[in-house]
């Protein structure tokens, strides 16, 4: 889940591929239309609607706290 307000989301892309030489000039190996295509975008994103409900994992943290806890001093009787 996202924030529960609106984002803006940006980006650019664009291509590097090289094109196959000119068939009508040998030496002239790359055309002057290389690198010419970008794309710049932007997207506004806004909830609509109630805000959903957020989960509260603290006890299920606070559970495997202990049960690590636990084996760590299983472990170290183990060694003893």
């Amino acid at each position: 889940m996202n924030s529960n307000g609106a984002y803006l989301d940006m980006g650019v892309a664009g291509s590097a591929a090289s094109p196959l030489p000119e068939t009508d000039n040998p030496l002239r190996y790359y055309s002057p239309e290389r690198d010419q295509r970008g794309l710049v975008y932007v997207r506004v994103t806004i909830p609509l609607g109630e805000k959903p409900a957020r989960l509260d994992c603290t006890r299920l943290y606070e559970m495997e706290l202990a049960r690590l806890r636990e084996e760590i001093a299983l472990l170290r009787m183990a060694a003893e």
